[in-house]
């Protein structure tokens, strides 16, 4: 049997459109919510007012529409957050290749479990904003991350003041004394 022109080139191109669905790339896509400080528990009170975004890579086929879903494999998403002035990813995680972690409410991202913490005996990273020691966030709310932001309970430059205060009057109280 032998085929004729166009339906020889019909057979190629449906042979070709196969390979390319089978070898499809992933449906990568990148969100970007913005960040709000919604609790601060330390003494820079202006803290609550600075902002950011944190962007999420995933892929859309490995979300299930119809139920609850959490992401826990750092392989299977990428998070890129910009805060205080710098850049953290996910490998920044305190918890980190445990955490950081996305859940998903019916395909909808609601849900980002991300801590950075200065002092964490895991995966300590360095903040550079001296009002802040630590923060994280969850809830996914209209299109914005929430983070809760803990930071020194009395600051740098006070207790150093506060030192320097204490020498001058031990001084002091020696001079007089002798």
């Amino acid at each position: 049997m032998q085929l004729s022109t166009p339906k020889f080139l019909s057979a190629i191109f449906g042979v070709l459109a196969m390979a390319l669905v089978t070898n499809a790339q992933a449906a990568l896509i990148t969100e970007t919510f913005d960040v709000a400080i919604v609790d601060y528990f330390g003494y820079a009170e202006d803290v609550i007012d600075e902002t950011g975004s944190i962007d999420v890579t995933y892929d859309t086929d490995d979300v299930d529409a119809a139920e609850e879903e959490v992401f826990l494999d750092e392989s299977l998403f990428d998070l890129s957050l910009s805060l205080f002035g710098q850049t953290f990813v996910d490998e920044q995680d305190t918890d980190y290749p445990f955490l950081p972690e996305l859940t998903f409410f019916f395909g909808e991202l609601g849900f980002i479990d991300f801590v950075i913490d200065t002092f964490s005996p895991f995966n300590p990273v360095t903040i550079f904003d001296g009002r802040v020691d630590s923060f994280g966030g969850g809830d996914v709310f209209d299109g914005v991350w929430e983070v809760t932001a803990f930071g020194p309970a009395v600051p740098t430059p006070a207790t150093l003041g506060l030192i320097a205060i204490g020498m001058l009057g031990s001084l002091l109280v020696r001079r007089k004394q002798s």
